[in-house]
């Protein structure tokens, strides 16, 4: 299967050092938006693997689906990232 082609942005969050208390990428609500709205984030094949901490009821990271992220209250040119979900890392494979 062919990788997606990034952007210059999402290449850019992906240079960035592993440094988050989960051991991925740090990334801010607004970028992890950016990451699904634009196609590059999710629980597909292929797909940046986003995670949060603060996403469940306990102290492990877990993976935000673009279902999470599309809620049933929006539309697919809306992202809603609850601040819940904080802190945010992409863990690339």
């Amino acid at each position: 299967m062919k990788l997606p082609e990034y952007s210059d942005t999402v290449k850019g969050i992906l240079a960035r050092p592993r440094n988050g208390s989960g051991g991925g990428i740090p990334i801010t609500r607004g970028e992890a938006a950016m990451l699904f709205l634009d196609g590059y984030a999710g629980d597909g094949p292929n797909l940046l693997d986003v995670r949060s901490q603060g996403y469940g009821d306990d102290q492990d990271w877990h993976g935000l689906t673009r279902e999470d992220v599309f809620g049933p209250d929006q539309d697919s040119d809306t992202a809603f990232i609850w601040s819940r979900w904080e802190p945010l890392e992409i863990w690339p494979d």
